[in-house]
């Protein structure tokens, strides 16, 4: 039972009308700072926090334990005996959850507006044709500590189908869904199809059986770190990681034919393929994915790029090799 202060009264629910789902796994440092940012909302209406802890090998555990003893009622803790990885400890907080909402908030990032839920909670309650509502999020580059925007322009709202399957513009940090949607979803298919998230999946098959909302205002902040699951600095982990996108997109194009073609989605990975490539010197893909590109504006600008770049033709056109 969770007791909520506002300024009229104490309020108190068995029934929180948003769940928050956190996962964590050795994440000693800043999963206070997470917990907290939870914690300090500006709301009227009950909650409930549902933590995954994997099994870490730090103090995660132990500052989890503690958060649970200091707000019994508004935490609720899942302590696994053996690591079950990202995927199966998903599962279980999310099965645990009972609001009528579910916002989702991982281990290592944190809500910097303290507004969120209030935001979120009036959009859905106010518009039931919408079933799930998200944000742009502020970044913070854990290197530097420099804090920048997402991109806030051009991000759709309503039917986004379409849109996803060409590139996730959602982050899962940002979201709150109606929990009467998981009905449409099975994790461990999701583990059978051999996808390496949740997220992704999820924002496709919801986008087929309810309408999306953006808010253009940053109320989360992103902890940007290379060994996290979308963002790596060992190149082998970022194609394993934009290939597995790529099995996602297939399946979901396959499940739920668009007017796009698997052609475009094809054009979408070449491109990104490539990029990544550039980005990290691996001629050889640079040479085998430019290959692969179907326009031609964007073969004379990569032309351009390789002949102002000495080196890079050298390799491609010379014959030598770096890798």
């Amino acid at each position: 039972m969770y007791y909520v202060k506002t300024k009229k009264k104490e309020m108190k629910s068995e029934n929180p009308l948003v769940s928050i789902e956190v996962c964590t796994y050795n994440q000693e440092e800043i999963i206070a700072q997470t917990l907290d940012s939870i914690l300090q909302q500006n709301i009227d209406f009950p909650i409930e926090i549902v933590v995954g802890e994997d099994c870490s090998t730090d103090n995660t555990r132990k500052i989890c334990i503690d958060y649970k003893n200091r707000y019994p009622d508004v935490i609720q803790l899942i302590l696994h005996e053996k690591n079950q990885g990202m995927m199966k400890n998903y599962k279980s907080v999310i099965e645990a959850c009972k609001g009528k909402y579910i916002a989702q908030c991982g281990g290592d990032d944190y809500w910097h507006h303290p507004d969120k839920l209030k935001l979120q909670v009036d959009f859905l309650e106010n518009n039931p044709d919408y079933g799930l509502v998200h944000s742009a999020t502020n970044i913070l580059e854990i290197k530097t500590g420099e804090i920048r925007t997402s991109q806030v322009t051009n991000i759709p709202t309503g039917s986004v189908y379409r849109s996803l399957l060409l590139k996730n513009h959602i982050w899962a940090l940002t979201v709150m869904f109606r929990r009467e949607l998981l009905q449409y979803i099975n994790i461990d298919n999701f583990i059978q199809n051999g996808f390496l998230m949740e997220d992704y999946p999820m924002w496709l098959e919801f986008s087929n059986h309810t309408k999306f909302h953006w808010i253009n205002i940053p109320l989360t902040t992103y902890r940007k770190n290379t060994v996290s699951a979308s963002y790596f600095s060992d190149y082998k982990k970022l194609i394993e990681f934009n290939d597995n996108v790529q099995l996602i997109k297939k399946y979901y194009f396959s499940k739920y034919p668009e007017n796009i073609t698997e052609k475009e989605i094809d054009q979408l990975y070449v491109k990104k393929r490539l990029s990544l490539a550039i980005i990290h010197d691996h001629y050889q893909d640079i040479k085998y994915f430019a290959k692969l590109l179907d326009s031609s504006r964007l073969k004379q600008r990569l032309r351009r790029f390789i002949l102002s770049n000495r080196i890079l033709y050298e390799i491609l056109y010379k014959g030598t090799s770096k890798d």
